[in-house]
Order: C-alpha cells, then sequence, then structure tokens
C-alpha cells in the first residue's frame, strides 16, 4: 500500500511508464488509467518509504578525552579518563615536554587507582635509542631494560635535558588491554628528544603493567624533580 503516488513507480514489461500520461493514483493505494493488459503482460509496481537518517554524530576511530598543560612545579600528570564501555585501546601524545631537572627522564606508573601500581615488581619494560652527537656527528644506540620494577620508562635510556638549553622531549605511548582482566596491560612508546650533553636522537620501547586490573588511571612523572613545561593528550580508540 502507499499514501503518496509521488513515491510510486509503475513498469510494465519491464519498462517504467510515466505517471498522469500512462496510469494515474487520484484514488488512495490503487494505479488506475493503466491501458488495456494483454495476457502475459507483467506489471510491477514499487512503493518509496520515507525515512530520517539519525544523527549518530559520525564515527570518529580516535576520540581526545582528556588534555593535560604541564606548568612549572607540576610534580606528576595524572589521567582518569578511561571507559570501557568504549575503548580498550589508548593514546598518549607527549608534546614539548622539559623537566625542572636536568638530565632526567619520564617514568609511568597504572593501576586501578590513583598513582597506580607502586610494587617493587608490578612493571617491566624495554627499550632502544638510537642518537646522535650534534657536535660532531658521531651516532650511537642504546638500550634498557628491567622485567621488575617500580615503573615503566617512557624516554629510553638517554634522559632530557631541562629548560637552561630548551630540550624537549615528544612521545607518542599506546596502552593495550586496559580493561581486560585476564591479560596484563601492555603499552609501546616512540618518540623523539634532545637530551644532555648535546645528544638528540629517537627512541622505542615497550613495557607491561604485571597485573590484571581492570585499569581507571595512568601517570607520569619525572624521574627526578619535577615537570616544567610541555602538554599532554589522552585519546580513546576505538
Amino acid at each position: 500500500s502507499f499514501s503518496d503516488g509521488a513515491y510510486v513507480d509503475v513498469y510494465l514489461n519491464g519498462i517504467l511508464l510515466k505517471p498522469t500520461t500512462d496510469y494515474n493514483t487520484s484514488t488512495a493505494n490503487t494505479i488506475a488509467g493503466l491501458s488495456a493488459l494483454s495476457t502475459g503482460d507483467i506489471v510491477e509496481i514499487i512503493v518509496y518509504d520515507v525515512f530520517s537518517v539519525a544523527d549518530t554524530g559520525g564515527f570518529n576511530p580516535i576520540n581526545l578525552l582528556a588534555t593535560e598543560t604541564i606548568v612549572a612545579g607540576t610534580a606528576s600528570v595524572e589521567f582518569s579518563a578511561f571507559d570501557s564501555s568504549k575503548y580498550s585501546v589508548y593514546k598518549f601524545l607527549i608534546s614539548g615536554y622539559i623537566p625542572t631537572t636536568d638530565n632526567t627522564g619520564v617514568r609511568l606508573r597504572m593501576g586501578a587507582s590513583s598513582g597506580g601500581g607502586t610494587g617493587a615488581t608490578d612493571y617491566g619494560y624495554a627499550s632502544r635509542i638510537n642518537r646522535q652527537v650534534k657536535t660532531d656527528d658521531v651516532g650511537s644506540t642504546g638500550s634498557k631494560e628491567d622485567y621488575e620494577n617500580y615503573y615503566i620508562v617512557v624516554s629510553g635510556s638517554q634522559n632530557t635535558g631541562n629548560a637552561t638549553d630548551r630540550e624537549v622531549f615528544n612521545a607518542e605511548i599506546t596502552l593495550y588491554n586496559a580493561h581486560d582482566t585476564t591479560r596484563y596491560s601492555s603499552i609501546t612508546s616512540l618518540g623523539t628528544y634532545e637530551g644532555a650533553s648535546a645528544k638528540f636522537g629517537v627512541f622505542n620501547g615497550a613495557g607491561i603493567y604485571n597485573n590484571t586490573e581492570n585499569i581507571s588511571y595512568i601517570k607520569f612523572y619525572s624521574s627526578s624533580g619535577n615537570m616544567e613545561s610541555g602538554t599532554i593528550k589522552m585519546y580513546g580508540v576505538k
């Protein structure tokens, strides 16, 4: 059935008929005015429906959840914008990070409660660095790892200089299995730095939280002293 003839197409033996010329829909739910039909003629009637498309806000595979701007004297930055109903993977972008104390690194902890796990065997990590000495173009590599520790080292084996020489640290950290309580949560890290002793380079690494907690908090802090400046953003990945 149909209520509006404007939303009807009529075909006779596969040929689309012209409304008001070949037929009419003056009477509700009726196709009238067709020429005399012969045995074997095929009439097809297609009725279209009107519907509204829901506004779902669009699909975005990665969503910004929180932003923290570091100011001088910041002891640590902690995020709690986790949502197990939407995400199992999260990304953290560290931009323009500078520590207050020279030659220090970036560490993280995570867990079900604020501050994250602090046990001596809660974390394991491994990282590798390719660095270049700016003064003589001599490159070198380095690695750092520890299976049982109080934290994960995000910045690798090369520490970052402080604000005196405007040495900075930038990184992308991805957290996996944040809410799967049958598996350990793990992270990967990739970034660049300008470090102490006039060095700069690139690093990559990974770490694991040796607990099956539902992650609700993640904390970033300096290996010594406070943070001076920079931005850390948290994203949820669908």
